[in-house]
C-alpha cells in the first residue's frame, strides 16, 4: 500500500481534513490542507524508505 504515494496521499489527505476542521475545528484553506498532508506523506515515507528523521 505504501509503495502507491498517490494512494498514499489521497488517504492522508481525509484524515487531515477529518482531524483538523472536523474533529478539532481548525479552519484551513485548501493550500494549508495540501502542505500539512504534503509535509506527513513525506515523513510516512521517508519512514517506509528506511530513511532517519
Amino acid at each position: 500500500m505504501l509503495d502507491n504515494e498517490n494512494f498514499v496521499e489521497k488517504m492522508m489527505m481525509r484524515l487531515v481534513i477529518d482531524q483538523f476542521r472536523t474533529k478539532r475545528k481548525i479552519p484551513l484553506t485548501a493550500s494549508t490542507t495540501k502542505r500539512i498532508n504534503h509535509l506527513l506523506v513525506k515523513e510516512y515515507m521517508n519512514e517506509y524508505h528506511g530513511f532517519a528523521a
